[in-house]
C-alpha cells in the first residue's frame, strides 16, 4: 500500500455495525479494509473534475433546459 497515515475516527454505532456486518458476511476480510475500499470508491466518484462536470450540467439544464 505504500506510505500510510493513521487517522482516528469515531463512527456512529449504526455505521460501525454496518461495517462489522460486511466483514461477518464475508464481503471484506476486516473492518479496516471496508473503510479503505469504501473511502476510495467515494473519493473516486467525487473527484473535483467529476463534480465540476455535474455542476456544469446542472447549470446548462437550468439555463437552457438541455443537457
Amino acid at each position: 500500500m505504500g506510505d500510510q497515515t493513521t487517522i482516528e475516527v469515531k463512527l456512529p454505532s449504526q455505521l460501525a455495525a454496518g461495517v462489522e456486518q460486511l466483514v461477518q458476511d464475508g464481503w471484506y476480510s476486516d473492518s479496516q479494509t471496508v473503510i479503505i475500499e469504501e473511502l476510495r470508491r467515494f473519493l473516486d466518484s467525487h473527484s473535483p473534475a467529476l463534480m465540476e462536470q455535474f455542476v456544469q450540467e446542472d447549470l446548462d439544464w437550468g439555463l437552457r433546459g438541455t443537457e
